[in-house]
């Protein structure tokens, strides 16, 4: 046994020693290898095609009908005509635009008295091209004296989170006139600043939850500035007014003291205010009592140095597609004017109405047919 053991030993040994000197030659081959990798196969999808159409202005939305298409919404054009008669006869026409074509306003004015002694055209124009840019222009001509006036107003304003500004002036026969409105906003105070020509006015306003202080400037006289809501509805409020309003709802000459700088202080609840009226033009002073309940909020004002009252009513109300707008001012020193404007939609284009204006001091009187449409 020990014997046969040995033996097999004896020979692995001697095969593992040969095995030790072989030489395995190298096989090498030539050629590429080319694998084929298809992609699984799937049905194409359906190509559906649109048609874009770019709108590079186009404020107003987008109306889609059933059948797909997108149309934009046409510009808004609004016309209004006005004939009238009385003792001042005229016609007035014009129209209003917006959106694509900018908003836009073009009227002609031509008004007659029946003695001739007041006989002119006036045309106007102004455009808006963007929102912080305004121009308007008017010239007015007197078929008998041949006087003409004209002016030329830019007007240029921006608006940032801290500060409100507009800059205009208004160039005519009587040279420029430079207008600045500045308006500084911070989280406790307010500082605000008027100028038209000479006039100038501005406050400086320190202010908590329901309560306001500071002081104001009007022309060059300093006035005090107090805001306050008290309980039950009831207020403290003092009122610079700048003296420039312009107003197409109103016309100017129906407001009181619109023309000139006035200062107010003022006591009152929701149902009337009583208060204290300032003009420094005039140097007048004067007391004046408000109804604020009153859809019309009437008015009036008495001057103990001059002795004069002076009392208005404006304001305007709607009812179902009726609409009118009134105003009347009585002055003890320029008697009475007023003008009512009542008109009625017919649809949502048409609407049809009649204005009258009256004085008493020259008298005029005119009542005038007028025609409002509208595209949309």
């Amino acid at each position: 046994m020990k014997k046969r053991l040995a033996v097999s030993l004896t020979i692995f040994i001697s095969l593992l020693l040969l095995s030790q000197g072989l030489e395995i030659p190298e096989v090498v081959v030539y050629g590429e290898r080319e694998i084929k990798v298809s992609p699984p196969e799937k049905p194409l999808l359906p190509f559906v095609r649109r048609d874009i159409k770019p709108t590079f202005k186009n404020p107003e939305p987008e109306v889609k009908e059933e059948k797909g298409e997108i149309l934009s919404v046409p510009p808004d054009l609004r016309y209004f005509v006005q004939v009238g008669a009385g003792n001042i006869a005229g016609i007035e026409a014009g129209f209003f635009t917006q959106g694509s074509y900018f908003p836009q306003v073009i009227k002609g004015v031509y008004q007659s008295k029946w003695d001739r002694t007041e006989d002119y055209f006036e045309g106007a124009y102004s455009i808006s091209p963007v929102d912080y840019i305004d121009v308007s222009i008017e010239y007015t001509t007197s078929l008998e004296s041949g006087l003409r006036r004209y002016y030329l107003r830019p007007a240029f304003s921006f608006s940032i989170p801290e500060l409100d500004f507009l800059g205009w002036f208004s160039y005519s026969g009587n040279g420029i006139v430079p207008g600045i409105g500045l308006g500084l906003h911070f989280p406790i105070a307010e500082i605000t600043m008027n100028l038209k020509g000479s006039s100038f006015t501005g406050e400086a306003v320190w202010s908590r939850e329901n309560f306001s202080i500071g002081v104001g400037l009007i022309d060059v006289l300093p006035v005090p500035v107090l805001r306050v809501i008290l309980p039950h509805g009831f207020y403290i409020n003092t009122m610079i007014k700048t003296g420039s309003i312009d107003s197409s709802f109103i016309p100017v000459n129906y407001l009181p003291f619109a023309s000139e700088n006035t200062y107010r202080f003022e006591l009152g609840n929701d149902l009337a205010g009583a208060g204290y009226v300032f003009i420094p033009a005039d140097t007048l002073h004067g007391g004046y009592v408000r109804l604020n309940a009153f859809p019309f909020r009437p008015e009036i004002y008495y001057f103990p140095s001059t002795k004069n009252v002076v009392a208005g009513l404006i304001g305007s109300q709607t009812f179902m597609n009726l609409y009118g707008r009134i105003g009347v001012r009585y002055s003890k020193s320029e008697n009475l004017t007023g003008f009512a404007d009542v008109f009625y939609n017919l649809n949502r284009h048409l609407s049809i109405g009649i204005y009258t204006g009256v004085s008493t001091n020259p008298f005029n009187f005119k009542a005038m047919l007028n025609v409002r449409y509208s595209s949309h």
